[in-house]
């Protein structure tokens, strides 16, 4: 069929796949790329949202090497945003505004990731609307598998790896305070993590808002907090509750009342949120004294 000259400028959409198979060849749609001469909008199976790191969870069970997807998806997601690009077969190099570009993004197809033509539109979609019709075409022809839920303590891990606290001397595990009670016996607590360099700097406490547990664990965990708080073992700001709390459990009342009360004895860091998780176990580091 030959395509005409506003079939050449109009709206395309690339169709990314994944065979992991290849003598079986039973591909697997893993995102959209859409085109047009007013800007490339890409939405592919794994990204966050607020980061656009791949989700190797949730990938896992779909690709044969995460790493491997893991870097597809960056080059494409590179490709996409760059204002030119080489084709790989070679060539000049090719504008993100021209109709050859789509031909250029194809061009670096291998047997197990593979870039196809989905199709066109005829009405002409502006440029600020792309990532909408790239979010609608990703929803209509990629299916996404079910996420291995995500315990509180493996996302801990995961973070605290992360920003290399694992291998630093003054992160500590399993940490036991002796903290004496006015009017009472000493107390001994244990809590999760914490970072001592000569003197306390940090104390954390893993805080499971799981409905089997919420009761009992929120008020134990803030009597430690509180009684830490009154013997100023640490600064003002040197505890913090790590709980897991995705977007869909903040508005279950039973939570809400629970953070609050978190709230009122110390910090709560919600370790779903991987940007203020990541910037608290940054910022650790600096905490050392320099002697």
């Amino acid at each position: 069929m030959t395509t005409t000259k506003n079939e050449s400028n109009a709206a395309k959409y690339l169709v990314a796949k994944y065979i992991p198979d290849v003598e079986r060849m039973e591909p697997r749609n893993i995102g959209v790329i859409v085109w047009s001469p007013e800007g490339v909008a890409a939405r592919f199976l794994g990204e966050r949202d607020t980061t656009g790191e791949v989700d190797g969870r949730v990938v896992q069970t779909l690709a044969r090497s995460v790493s491997a997807y893991k870097q597809w998806i960056g080059f494409w997601r590179s490709q996409v945003e760059s204002a030119e690009i080489v084709p790989a077969t070679g060539g000049e190099r090719v504008p993100r505004t021209a109709p050859a570009f789509v031909d250029a993004l194809k061009s670096a197809n291998k047997s197990a990731y593979c870039l196809v033509n989905g199709g066109f539109l005829l009405d002409r979609v502006p440029g600020a609307e792309l990532p909408k019709l790239a979010d609608y075409l990703y929803k209509k022809l990629v299916r996404e598998p079910e996420v291995p839920r995500l315990t509180l303590e493996a996302q801990c891990e995961r973070l605290i790896h992360s920003a290399q606290l694992d291998t630093s001397p003054y992160f500590k595990l399993d940490h036991h305070v002796v903290c004496p009670v006015p009017g009472g016996p000493t107390q001994e607590f244990v809590f999760d993590y914490a970072f001592e360099n000569g003197t306390l700097k940090r104390l954390y406490q893993r805080v499971s808002l799981h409905r089997t547990q919420l009761r009992r664990g929120i008020h134990a965990a803030a009597w430690q907090f509180e009684k830490v708080a009154e013997a100023a073992l640490v600064g003002a700001d040197g505890t913090a509750a790590l709980v897991y709390l995705p977007d869909q459990r903040q508005a279950d009342p039973g939570v809400e009342n629970a953070v609050e009360l978190l709230s009122s004895v110390t910090r709560v860091v919600n370790v779903a949120d991987e940007k203020a998780a990541r910037d608290e176990f940054a910022a650790l580091p600096a905490l050392v004294d320099h002697i």
